[in-house]
């Protein structure tokens, strides 16, 4: 049987059934509300897929959070506890079940609807609670609770220095344990690790930083979030140029240039392209806000 259920305040569109994989998988459509979240459960019988299509949703596979948009993917092994949570205003996602059999569940318990004005004021979650054990689903506990992520957000132009201190180890941490990759704010953009040497401590100081490029270049934007003074980062390099970047899983050594006069009116125009947030940062700030040129020196 094929077409669209309400279930648990959202809908499930089931597009490929048990009959026509002759029981080797089904694939379903749910379209969720904002914080949409089914409590935490064990699927017995079948693994499953997520395809996200539309929105952002962070996925709770065993101990492990996954925060995914369009196009990303998620494995929910058999026996294992999981859930997600619905981060956007709504979201859309692909689930793929193997071997097919579960969508009977979404049919038995859900309500037939042809257009979304249809919807039921209520959802008998209880009731599908009940019968959930026929289909090999346990449910284990309630719906999970994302973790907040360093990533959710930039420090406000108010936060102390402990508190950017604070949020620059977070960001650290998710760049490593993501192989490079940030999510929340920063998905999709192009993040390294620059590492340089203390201006008066002498002390290696770690700073997570968007990078641009030009040419062979990396370009890296001393914004310091529109504040009225550079960043720590800024100052180490002008002291000692030589320095480290970390982007993806490798770890280079490059060599600081702070441009100047129209080499860094064009660079940072280039900038502004690609992120107009800098645009804003500039007119918040009388500090010319600089661009720094890191060159990469190949290994010897």
């Amino acid at each position: 049987m094929t077409g669209t259920f309400w279930f648990l305040g959202g809908t499930v569109d089931v597009k490929l059934p048990a009959h026509d994989t002759d029981g080797r998988a089904s694939v379903l459509e749910f379209t969720d509300p904002h914080d949409q979240s089914p409590p935490l459960h064990v699927h017995t019988r079948e693994d499953e897929i997520w395809a996200v299509l539309d929105g952002e949703i962070t996925f709770f596979v065993g101990d492990q959070e996954y925060d995914l948009g369009p196009g990303d993917v998620a494995f929910g092994p058999r026996g294992v506890p999981h859930s997600y949570r619905v981060r956007s205003e709504s979201a859309r996602m692909l689930a793929t079940f193997a071997p097919a059999g579960i969508e009977e569940w979404f049919i038995r318990n859900g309500t037939p609807v042809t257009t979304l004005d249809q919807l039921p004021a209520h959802f008998d979650l209880n009731a599908a609670i009940t019968t959930a054990a026929e289909y090999g689903l346990q449910v284990v506990g309630p719906p999970p609770t994302r973790t907040p992520k360093a990533s959710d957000a930039v420090p406000a132009g108010t936060a102390t220095p402990e508190e950017v201190r604070t949020w620059n180890r977070g960001i650290q941490d998710e760049f490593r344990e993501g192989g490079g990759k940030v999510g929340g704010v920063f998905k999709g953009a192009d993040m390294a690790l620059l590492t340089t040497t203390g201006a008066k401590s002498g002390r290696p100081a770690t700073t997570p930083i968007t990078y641009y490029r030009d040419g062979d270049r990396i370009l890296l934007v001393a914004s310091n979030f529109g504040r009225d003074r550079h960043p720590a980062w800024y100052h180490n390099v002008r002291a000692n140029p030589a320095a480290t970047l970390e982007i993806g899983t490798e770890t280079l050594t490059a060599l600081a240039t702070v441009t100047e006069g129209d080499e860094r009116d064009r660079l940072f125009a280039h900038v502004v392209t690609l992120q107009p947030g800098y645009a804003e940062y500039q007119k918040n700030t009388d500090r010319l806000i600089p661009i720094v040129a890191f060159t990469i020196k190949e290994p010897s």
